[in-house]
């Protein structure tokens, strides 16, 4: 199965529980090393140490995803502080009302291949990151580690 068949699955049963209304507060759980966060290998997930960077379907793009690939993160510095930007994140309370990723990310987590979906809207001091492997828990992502992302991937 594709990423982007993965993608729509996870947003077919993510829209399907969604109430209109978000209820939302800045105190959650932060993610634990502990949370199952693996899927399958892929063609497309990027070699250990580097983080391939997607266009969300969001922005206009098509869905071929050699189409979307904005870039890759590889050196070390920039890798490890996607990672802690995004481990950093508390979970959410409430229930999600998302629309479409600004962006798509595929990187290794505790040596496992794992999509990330990022929202980073240029008009928020806050974004959030929904792992592809649990599309019904959404983590936000502090302040700081938002404007850290959006260097990182605005350096593409």
């Amino acid at each position: 199965m594709s990423v982007y068949s993965r993608f729509i699955k996870g947003l077919v049963l993510l829209l399907a529980s969604i109430s209109l209304t978000a209820c939302g507060t800045s105190a959650g759980l932060m993610i634990s090393a502990g949370v199952d966060r693996s899927e399958s290998a892929s063609s497309t997930v990027p070699a250990d140490g580097m983080i391939v960077i997607k266009r969300g379907l969001a922005s206009g793009t098509n869905a071929d995803t050699d189409s979307r690939v904005l870039g890759r993160l590889e050196r070390p510095e920039d890798v490890e502080r996607f990672h802690k930007a995004i481990q950093d994140a508390m979970q959410k309370q409430g229930i999600l009302d998302v629309s479409m990723p600004d962006y798509e990310a595929e990187l290794e987590l505790e040596g496992k291949p794992v999509t990330v979906y990022l929202w980073l809207d240029s008009n928020s001091d806050q974004g959030m990151v929904i792992y592809s492997t649990d599309t019904h828990t959404g983590y936000r992502v502090t302040i700081k580690s938002t404007t850290e992302l959006k260097n990182l991937i605005g350096q593409l």
